[in-house]
C-alpha cells in the first residue's frame, strides 16, 4: 500500500529560502562528514492517521445575486459593502409609492368582483327575493280579486237597487190609478171605499192580530233570549276557566320552550363546529388535490417519454427488420450459389467419367438437385420478405403509435393545466363561502344562546300579563252575561214594545221613500265610481302580471352567464392583486440567509431594470474546497471521510519564529536546514510547543514525539469531509487526477476568503489508542520485521513484531512489544566541522530530512 504524506511547502516558502542562503553560507566555509546517533524511543499509545495528500482553494458555494424583480427607482441602500446581515433583514427598496396604490386598488377591484359573485350564487339572497317576490305577487292577486268584487258588487247592488225602486214605483203606480178611478168614479168610489174600508177593516183586524200575536210572541221572545242569556253565561264561565287554564299552564309550557331553546343552543354549536371543520378541511383537501395533480403531471409525463420512445423505436426496428431481411436474401443468394456450383461440379465430373453412373453417384445427384432446389426456394422466400419489409414500416402501427403519443401529450397538458390551477392555492369563492357559512353557524349560535338566557329567567311576563287579562276580561264578560240574565228576569222591556208600535207607523212612509228611490235610480248608476273601479282592476291586473313574470325569474335560479362573469372577473382581479403584491413585495429586497454583503454595484437613487444586481450576497458559514487525487490514491476516497486542512493565511507560526530557533542552536546551519526540512516533509515544524530557550511558539500545539525528538507544532487549523468524488477523471501532461469536494467546518467567529490556498490532508484511515514506535526503530531480519529492546539490566534483545499501519513517522506495532519499553535504533546524518560556525548548540527535537 502506497501512502502519500501532504507536504506543506507554500506557507514556509520564504523561511526555506532563508535556509537555502544559510546553506550555501555554512557549506562554503565547513566541511560534512558522516556521523551516526544512538537514539532511543518509549513505546507508547497514541493515534495514528494514514491521508493521502492534496491542495485546492476555498469556495463559498451559497452566493446570490440580488435582484428587485422589476424596475424602478433606488429608494434605500440599507447595507454597505462587507456588512454582515440576518436572515430577511431589508438590505435595499424600491420607490414603492405607485405600487402600493396599484395593490389598493386591485384589493378594491377583488373585493367588489367577490361581491359580485356572492350576490348572484348567494342562495340565502336569492331565497329572500323569492319569497318578496311570491309575497309580491300574492298581494297582487289579492288586490284583483278585490278590485274585480268591488266592481261586481257595484253592478250587482246597482241592479238590486233598480229592481227595489222599479218594484216601488209599480206599487206607487197602482195606487194612483186608483186614487184616479176614485176620483172619475165617486159614487163607484164610495162603493168601493165602503169596500175598502170594509177591507182596511178587515186588514186593520189582521194587523191587530198580527200586532196583537207579536205582543202575545213577547213572552215566548224574552224565554227564549233568557235561555240565551243562560247559555252565553254558561259559555263565559266556560271562556273563564279556559283562560284560568291557560295561565295555569303557562309553567308547563315554559319547561318544554326551555329544552328545545338548549336543544337549539347545541345544535347551532355543533352547526358551528361542523362549519369549521369544513373550513379548515378546505386546506387539507386542496394539499391532497395539489399532491395528486403533480403526481399525475409526473406520470403522464413519464407515458408520454415512454410512447415517444415507441414511436422512434419504430425506425429502429424497422431498419433492423430491413438489414435482416437483405442479410438473409444475400445468405440465400450464397446457399444458392453454391448448391448450383456443387451440382455443376458433379455433373461434370459423371460426364467425365462417360459411363453410366452408380447408384451411390446418382442418389449424391439427387441429393445435390434437392439441395439447388431447396436453395431456390430459401432465396425465394427471403426475396418476399425483404420486398415486404421493404415498403417502410406499418403504417398502421406508426398511426397507433403516433395516437399514442399524441394522446400522451394531451393527457401531459391536462395534467400541467390541473396542477397549474390548484397551484394558485384553493378557490377563494370555496374559502369565502366555508367563512360565511362559519359566520352565520356563529350566528345562530348567538342567537341560540339569546333565546337559552332569555329563558333561563324564568315564563316571558308579557306573555303571562296577556293571558292574565285574558282572565279578567272572562270575569267581565261572565259578568255582563250574568246583569243581562238578571234584566230578563221580569216582563218584556216596554221600550221593545214602543220601538215595534213605531214600526207600524213607519210602514205608512214607505210608499214615499220608494218614489224618491225611484227618482235618484233613474239616471243609471254612477259612471266616475263604475270608471274608478275599472282603472284599479286594470292597474291590479298590471301588477299581478309584471309580479308574476318576477317570479317566474327568481324560481329559475341564478343566471348561469351572470355568475360566470363575476367568477371571470373575480380570477381576473385576483390575478392582477396577485401580480400587484408580486412587484410590491419584489419592491423590497431582504437577505435569503445570514451572510456577508460582497458588493454593491448600484447606488441610492439609481434606476435599474427587473435584472440589475442590487446586492450580492455571500454565506462564509458554507465553505468547500475543490481539490484532486490521483489515480492511484483515488479508490481509497470515499465520501464522508475526516480532512485536515491548513490554510496558509490561518497558520501561527512565523517566519520569525524560524529564523529565531535557527539562531538559537548550537548545531551547524546545514543540519538544522535538513532536519526543518523533514519536519515541512510531514507537514510539520520541529521545535515543540516551546521554542529555543523555553520561548512559547504562538498558535503551535504539540503533538506526541519521543524521547529523542521533541514534539511537533501541527499547523492543521481546520477540518472538512468530503461530500462527492468525481467519477470522471482529468488528463493533463499524462497525469491522471479525479476532483474532490470537501466541505469545511467554519469555526464561529473565523471569516474565511473565497480563493485562499489549502493543503488538504485526506484521513484515509485512523486508529486510536495504538502502540506507536518510530519508522527508524523497524528493521527487517530474514522474513520477519524485528525492533531492538531495551532490557532493565542495560542489555538488547531483538524481538520480531507484527506492525500495522503507518504515517510516515511512526508505525502501528500490533503485537512483539509492550507500552512503556524502550526501543533503540541508529541514526546516521552529516556532521559540519567549520572554522566559522553558526550558533553555539543543537535544537532539540529537530530530525533529518527524509
Amino acid at each position: 500500500m502506497m501512502i502519500r504524506i501532504g507536504i506543506h511547502w507554500r506557507g514556509l516558502s520564504a523561511v526555506l529560502a532563508v535556509l537555502v542562503s544559510l546553506s550555501l553560507l555554512v557549506a562554503a566555509c565547513s566541511s560534512s562528514t558522516p556521523t551516526t546517533q544512538q537514539l532511543q524511543a518509549t513505546v507508547k499509545s497514541s493515534t495514528l492517521s494514514v491521508t493521502i495528500g492534496s491542495t485546492g482553494t476555498l469556495t463559498m458555494p451559497h452566493q446570490a445575486k440580488l435582484t428587485f424583480g422589476s424596475g424602478g427607482t433606488v429608494e434605500q441602500i440599507a447595507v454597505k459593502k462587507g456588512d454582515q446581515v440576518r436572515a430577511d433583514q431589508v438590505l435595499a427598496k424600491l420607490d414603492s409609492s405607485k405600487l402600493q396604490e396599484s395593490v389598493v386598488q386591485a384589493q378594491d377591484q377583488l373585493a367588489k368582483a367577490q361581491e359580485a359573485v356572492a350576490d348572484a350564487k348567494n342562495t340565502v339572497t336569492q331565497a329572500a327575493r323569492a319569497a318578496s317576490v311570491a309575497d309580491a305577487a300574492a298581494s297582487a292577486r289579492v288586490n284583483l280579486r278585490q278590485a274585480q268584487q268591488s266592481l261586481s258588487i257595484f253592478d250587482r247592488d246597482y241592479s238590486f237597487q233598480v229592481a227595489q225602486a222599479q218594484q216601488a214605483k209599480a206599487a206607487a203606480d197602482i195606487a194612483l190609478q186608483q186614487a184616479q178611478q176614485s176620483l172619475d168614479g165617486l159614487d163607484e168610489e164610495y162603493k168601493l171605499q165602503v169596500a175598502q174600508a170594509q177591507q182596511a177593516k178587515a186588514a186593520a183586524e189582521t194587523s191587530l192580530q198580527q200586532v196583537q200575536q207579536t205582543l202575545d210572541d213577547l213572552d215566548p221572545e224574552h224565554e227564549l233570549q233568557l235561555a240565551q242569556a243562560q247559555q252565553a253565561n254558561a259559555a263565559a264561565d266556560t271562556a273563564l276557566q279556559q283562560a284560568q287554564q291557560s295561565l295555569d299552564g303557562l309553567d308547563g309550557e315554559y319547561g318544554p320552550q326551555l329544552a328545545q331553546a338548549q336543544q337549539a343552543n347545541a345544535a347551532a354549536d355543533t352547526a358551528l363546529q361542523q362549519a369549521e371543520q369544513s373550513l379548515a378541511s378546505l386546506e387539507a383537501d386542496y394539499a391532497v388535490q395539489l399532491a395528486q395533480a403533480q403526481q399525475a403531471a409526473a406520470a403522464a409525463e413519464v407515458a408520454l417519454q415512454q410512447v415517444q420512445q415507441a414511436l422512434d423505436g419504430l425506425r429502429r426496428e424497422y431498419t433492423l427488420q430491413l438489414a435482416q431481411a437483405q442479410q438473409a436474401v444475400a445468405n440465400a443468394q450464397i446457399a444458392l450459389d453454391q448448391a448450383q456450383s456443387n451440382l455443376a461440379n458433379f455433373s461434370a465430373r459423371l460426364s467425365v467419367q462417360g459411363g453410366d453412373a452408380s447408384p451411390l453417384q446418382l442418389k449424391q445427384l439427387a441429393q445435390f438437385q434437392a439441395t439447388v432446389s431447396v436453395a431456390q426456394a430459401t432465396l425465394d422466400q427471403s426475396q418476399n420478405t425483404l420486398e415486404q419489409v421493404g415498403g417502410g414500416p406499418d403504417p398502421l402501427v406508426r398511426q397507433q403509435r403516433q395516437t399514442a403519443v399524441d394522446l400522451a401529450k394531451a393527457n401531459l397538458q391536462q395534467a400541467k393545466d390541473a396542477l397549474a390551477k390548484l397551484q394558485g392555492g384553493p378557490d377563494p369563492l370555496a374559502r369565502q363561502q366555508r367563512r360565511n357559512a362559519v359566520d352565520l353557524a356563529k350566528i345562530n349560535l348567538e342567537k341560540a344562546k339569546d333565546a337559552l338566557a332569555d329563558l333561563g329567567g324564568g315564563p316571558d311576563p308579557l306573555v303571562h300579563q296577556q293571558r292574565q287579562n285574558a282572565v279578567e276580561v272572562a270575569k267581565t264578560n261572565l259578568q255582563k252575561a250574568k246583569d243581562a240574565l238578571a234584566d230578563l228576569g221580569g216582563a218584556p222591556d216596554p221600550l221593545v214594545r214602543q220601538q215595534r208600535q213605531n214600526a207600524v207607523e213607519v210602514a205608512k212612509t214607505n210608499l214615499h221613500k220608494a218614489k224618491d228611490a225611484v227618482a235618484d235610480l233613474g239616471t243609471g248608476p254612477d259612471s266616475l265610481q263604475r270608471q274608478a273601479l275599472q282603472a284599479k282592476e286594470a292597474d291590479a291586473q298590471a301588477k299581478l302580471k309584471v309580479a308574476e313574470q318576477n317570479l317566474a325569474e327568481v324560481e329559475a335560479g341564478p343566471d348561469p352567464l351572470t355568475v360566470k362573469a363575476a367568477e371571470t372577473a373575480v380570477r381576473t382581479a385576483q390575478s392582477g392583486l396577485n401580480d400587484a403584491q408580486k412587484l410590491l413585495d419584489q419592491a423590497t429586497i431582504k437577505a435569503p440567509y445570514d451572510g456577508i454583503v460582497a458588493s454593491i454595484p448600484i447606488n441610492q437613487g439609481d434606476s435599474v431594470t427587473g435584472t440589475t444586481v442590487i446586492v450580492q450576497l455571500v454565506d462564509p458559514t458554507q465553505v468547500e474546497i475543490n481539490a484532486t487525487v490521483d489515480e492511484v490514491d483515488v479508490l481509497r476516497v470515499k465520501v464522508g471521510q475526516q480532512v485536515d486542512l491548513t490554510v496558509e493565511a490561518l497558520q501561527g507560526l512565523q517566519a520569525s519564529d524560524l529564523i529565531a530557533l535557527i539562531g538559537g542552536s548550537g548545531t551547524g546551519a546545514s543540519d538544522i536546514a535538513g532536519r526543518l526540512g523533514g519536519a515541512l516533509g510531514q507537514g510539520r515544524v520541529p521545535g515543540g510547543a516551546v521554542g529555543p530557550r523555553g520561548t512559547p511558539v504562538p498558535g503551535a500545539t504539540a503533538v506526541p514525539g519521543n524521547a529523542a525528538t521533541a514534539p511537533a507544532l501541527q499547523l492543521t487549523a481546520l477540518t472538512g469531509q468530503i461530500t462527492s468524488v468525481d467519477i470522471l477523471s482529468t488528463t493533463q501532461s499524462g497525469v491522471v487526477t479525479y476532483g474532490v469536494t470537501v466541505s469545511v467546518q467554519v469555526p464561529r467567529g473565523l471569516v474565511l476568503r473565497q480563493g485562499l490556498t489549502t493543503d488538504a490532508a485526506i484521513v484515509v484511515q485512523r486508529k486510536e489508542s495504538v502502540l506507536v514506535v518510530p519508522n527508524q526503530a523497524l528493521r527487517v531480519s530474514g522474513r520477519n520485521r524485528v525492533v531492538t529492546v531495551l532490557l532493565a539490566d542495560g542489555k538488547t534483545e531483538e524481538r520480531p513484531v507484527t506492525a500495522g499501519i503507518t504515517d510516515g513517522s511512526n508505525t502501528e506495532i500490533v503485537q512483539g512489544v509492550q507500552e512503556g519499553e524502550t526501543v533503540v535504533y541508529t541514526r546516521t546524518s552529516s556532521s559540519s566541522s567549520s572554522t566559522g560556525r553558526v550558533g553555539g548548540g543543537a535544537v532539540p527535537g529537530v530530525g533529518a530530512f527524509r
